[in-house]
């Protein structure tokens, strides 16, 4: 089957700002100096040039029509009578009509080139043109997001109104999602699903798509995730998906701190102008503190199925004569299931209401979505906000269960996360929901990952590890301690089981944890002097002094581990040295972090003064978790907790041998109470990690230790 080509050529414009430049055009052999005129003319905007936009594209679209019904098996009048056709013509007759595209709603001139790309009995080059279309006018600013809804800008303006872009650019992101169209072979068709990708790129990247809804949103991540993890695609239209989610990531977790911002300055007016009667019995969310609500629509998680239905599943789709080559997602057979496992994450700030009665488990609810003609309570669709980066955030994380993807899926999952982390870190940190999953599902899935033979997903996964550490880590306390254990585990010269190249990777990410600013000092204070942790910082020096002496030949595992070392006494001459004497180096206490305050997100931190270094002192990295100086223990208190957490280690050998002589052994060392407090010894059996749970049952099984029981439970 032959198809009609029409070259569309378009002329390109530049203005000068010199008349004495000149250009050369090489024309065969010959080299042609001209000179550039200088033209002025008005940027692209919303008044003749943007009205010719669309004319031009419906002259090409309708010449393509027609060449195709003079190839196809349908006679030329009756594809002339087509309603695609048919739209084309009316709309021409509108906007010749018009003095400027002011005047024309937008779903008016984008519907004809919508219709086109959802129809079935349309070839894939017509609907590539519709494609780019649409992808014109978006890029060429012709959805102009307006200022205010006043009657001001409705006299200058037009009709436009923030429910015209909402509904416009929803209209484009249903119909782009839906995308079919008739194949003719497998490069063509890419070449259109490569095209359906850019579209719902530029959608989201202009000003217009922060009004897209949270459903609009979920789907154009589907079809993403789809084409990313077909395997029966090309490797040029994965790695071309793979593109447009790691820019879609990037605008979504920029926006967090504005998101957030919105949602707390929404919820504070809402409860400004609601009566006192009905916020009687709730609680009063101070204005400091951030608002982070995931309404009961956020159990729609992005689930991609198995298979693809063209029929039943509103998808890309592409029929061709032998059988539907539709986008699906064969490695994550059971990743739907998996999904699904988490539950329901709802706000859980200080002083915030929880309204339990309207939670759902997503075990219970399944993702259905109505259809895109189909209005939903308020008929004016409400832009994506948090819920959608919750849904994505989600997402990604269970992508990285290793027991239930493929190495290639979770490599594109590392990549993701890692752009997700370097663009809003801080916001994450600030949003208790978000950091939930940080908490819970990521960490774990990551630490799963560092038992991965494969050197490459090793060291993806120590790169993921270290961005989240380094900005969280005030958060992670339990986390960053397995993590650094299993660091230490890994680089041990001891460990035969491990390769050469994991456990230079693995001292590679040592060393660049000892690089952060504190790092060192905050291990020690808040691991190394706790009762109930391990000794972190003394565990590394040790296996890092293991690490930097040669026993047969010199490799770069010795260089690695002498850097690293090296990096921990210049950071304790640094802070002897240095004018506030490292005391801006620490953070809090990590082990009561749950007492703590939120920490402060980077959007409302306070400027960091500039500080003058004197001549011949050594400069001073900044901690990114600065804290007040009066809040660090002193020499003294670091040294007492110290000695006291020898005394506890070894009355805790002793109770795991014999409960009442360990409890002697520590009432005569002043480490527990005499006579012995219930609560105290609670406390003791509970968050000590030393003690054998099967000693601690007998101790609480006898009658004697009744208080004690009762105090634990």
């Amino acid at each position: 089957m032959a198809l009609c080509k029409e070259m569309a050529i378009s002329s390109h414009f530049s203005c000068v700002a010199s008349s004495g430049w000149s250009a050369s055009l090489l024309t065969g052999r010959s080299v042609v100096q001209t000179r550039p005129l200088p033209l002025n003319f008005p940027c692209l905007g919303l008044g003749n040039l943007a009205l010719s936009q669309p004319l031009s594209e419906i002259s090409l679209l309708s010449t393509a029509l027609k060449c195709n019904a003079r190839i196809s098996f349908r006679g030329y009048q009756e594809e002339m009578k087509s309603p695609v056709y048919k739209n084309f013509v009316q709309l021409r007759s509108i906007l010749n009509s018009v003095s400027s595209l002011n005047e024309v709603e937008p779903l008016v001139y984008l519907t004809p080139f919508l219709e086109v790309i959802r129809a079935e009995d349309v070839t894939g080059p017509i609907t590539g043109l519709a494609l780019t279309a649409v992808d014109k006018f978006l890029s060429y600013g012709l959805l102009e997001v307006p200022s205010t809804d006043s009657a001001e800008w409705v006299a200058t303006h037009g009709p436009r109104s923030f429910r015209s872009v909402s509904m416009a650019v929803e209209a484009i992101a249903d119909f782009g999602t839906q995308a079919r169209f008739v194949g003719t072979d497998r490069s063509s068709d890419e070449v259109v699903l490569m095209k359906v990708l850019h579209l719902l790129r530029t959608l989201l990247l202009v000003p217009a798509g922060a009004f897209i809804s949270d459903r609009a949103v979920r789907e154009i991540l589907q079809s993403c995730f789809r084409i990313c993890f077909e395997s029966k695609l090309s490797e040029l239209l994965r790695r071309t998906a793979e593109l447009c989610l790691t820019s879609i990531v990037q605008l979504f977790f920029s926006r967090l701190p504005s998101i957030l911002w919105s949602s707390q300055k929404q919820w504070v007016a809402a409860n400004e102008h609601s009566e006192p009667s009905q916020v009687s019995d709730q609680s009063v969310v101070p204005t400091h503190q951030n608002v982070d609500v995931v309404p009961d629509n956020a159990s729609e998680r992005l689930d991609v199925p198995p298979k693809c239905d063209r029929e039943k599943t509103p998808d890309i789709a592409v029929a061709t004569a032998n059988e539907p080559v539709n986008p699906s997602v064969e490695e994550q057979s059971t990743l739907e299931a998996h999904a699904q496992e988490a539950t329901q994450e709802t706000c859980e700030a200080t002083g915030e209401i929880i309204a339990q009665n309207n939670m759902e488990s997503p075990r219970k609810t399944e993702a259905t979505l109505p259809p895109a003609n189909e209005e939903v309570g308020n008929p004016t669709p409400q832009p994506y906000g948090l819920p959608a980066v919750y849904d994505l955030l989600h997402y990604l994380i269970s992508l990285l269960a290793p027991d239930h993807n493929s190495d290639a899926i979770i490599s594109v999952a590392l990549g993701l996360i890692a752009i997700a982390l370097e663009t809003g870190a801080d916001a994450i940190a600030s949003s208790p929901s978000l950091l939930r999953l940080v908490q819970g599902d990521l960490t774990k899935n990551l630490l799963l990952l560092l038992y991965s033979d494969r050197v490459w997903l090793f060291a993806a996964t120590l790169r993921v590890c270290f961005m989240l550490f380094e900005s969280m880590r005030k958060h992670l306390k339990l986390q960053l301690e397995v993590y650094l254990q299993r660091l230490i585990a890994i680089s041990s010269p001891d460990n035969e089981t491990t390769g050469y190249e994991r456990r230079e990777v693995a001292l590679d990410s040592v060393v660049r944890i000892f690089l952060v600013p504190g790092m060192a000092t905050e291990l020690y204070v808040n691991y190394d002097c706790d009762p109930y942790c391990s000794n972190l910082f003394e565990d590394i020096t040790k296996m890092l002094a293991k690490n930097a002496y040669p026993v047969e030949r010199l490799m770069s595992t010795h260089f690695l581990a002498l850097d690293a070392l090296l990096a921990v006494l210049s950071t304790i001459g640094t802070n002897c040295t240095s004018p506030d004497s490292g005391r801006q180096t620490c953070s809090p206490q990590m082990g009561e972090s749950e007492n703590l305050e939120p920490a402060k997100p980077s959007f409302e931190a306070e400027s960091v003064p500039f500080r003058d270094h004197s001549v011949g002192v050594a400069r001073v990295r900044l901690n990114r978790h600065p804290t007040d100086p009066s809040l660090l223990p002193s020499r003294d208190k670091l040294n007492a907790a110290k000695a006291t957490k020898k005394i506890l280690i070894l009355g805790s050998d002793q109770f795991n041998i014999s409960p009442k002589a360990g409890i002697a052994f520590l009432q005569k060392n002043g480490v527990l109470r005499m006579p012995l407090d219930p609560d105290e010894m609670a406390h003791f059996l509970r968050e000590n990690p030393r003690l054998d749970k099967r000693m601690i049952g007998e101790y609480l099984s006898d009658r004697k230790n009744s208080d004690v029981l009762a105090a634990y439970v």
